[in-house]
């Protein structure tokens, strides 16, 4: 029970944080769209006024707003430079997360400018 329970928690927290539950949220208001204009209509009309986008219903208004909200706080939350790319000007342009592994290089070339090592003597 407990494992089962974790493992529907995690899948929860993955639509949220891949923004998937504004899909389940759209696809809620569409079955309930169709099944609302079906009572009056034929199903083949019920789904044009569904998905021709002039006639949203309460629920899909709510969702439209929920996105523009979402993407204006994540462009207010996003950073305005490149500081994860290039903090200095006339760098190289690499991730930051790299750097020590170009350092290390760069290091390992300056240490290793005199002649090679000789190799180990060989037992006869």
């Amino acid at each position: 029970m407990t494992r089962w329970l974790v493992q529907i928690t995690v899948v929860v927290h993955l639509i949220i944080a891949l923004g998937a539950h504004w899909t389940v949220l759209q696809t809620a208001a569409w079955v309930g769209m169709i099944i609302d204009y079906s009572e009056s209509a034929p199903l083949m009309t019920a789904l044009k006024k569904t998905f021709d986008g002039e006639h949203p219903c309460q629920m899909c208004v709510s969702i439209q707003d929920g996105k523009q909200t979402e993407r204006a706080q994540d462009i207010k939350k996003a950073p305005h430079t490149t500081d994860w790319c290039c903090p200095v000007a006339g760098r190289e342009w690499y991730p930051l997360i790299l750097e020590p592994l170009a350092v290390r290089a760069l290091t390992w070339q300056n240490q290793a400018s005199g002649p090679p090592p000789a190799s180990p003597p060989r037992l006869a």
